[in-house]
């Protein structure tokens, strides 16, 4: 559970992360940066709004809550960061 009363949230999944997101903002917007088409990344959304998202990650799992009374939150895939090299 992520909550904010004045802040703007920004969470972000790796290719292969999955989740039941529910994220809602009382005055500020709710952002989905996921694709429309499958792929490494890709959620299907089941409830939208502009203050409001439910939404599942990569076909669904663990429910993550979102929530901020004045702020706008981003929900978005990030990329995997490159590998360590080794010394």
């Amino acid at each position: 559970r992520f909550r904010s009363k004045e802040g703007t949230i920004r969470l972000g999944f790796r290719a292969g992360a999955s989740a039941q997101v529910d994220a809602q903002s009382d005055t500020g917007n709710v952002q989905n940066l996921f694709p429309g088409t499958p792929g490494a990344s890709s959620a299907v959304v089941s409830q939208t709004s502009a203050h409001a998202v439910s939404m599942a990650v990569n076909g669904g799992g663990p429910e993550i809550t979102v929530t901020t009374t004045s702020g706008d939150i981003t929900l978005e895939p990030v990329a995997e960061p490159p590998p360590l090299k080794s010394q």
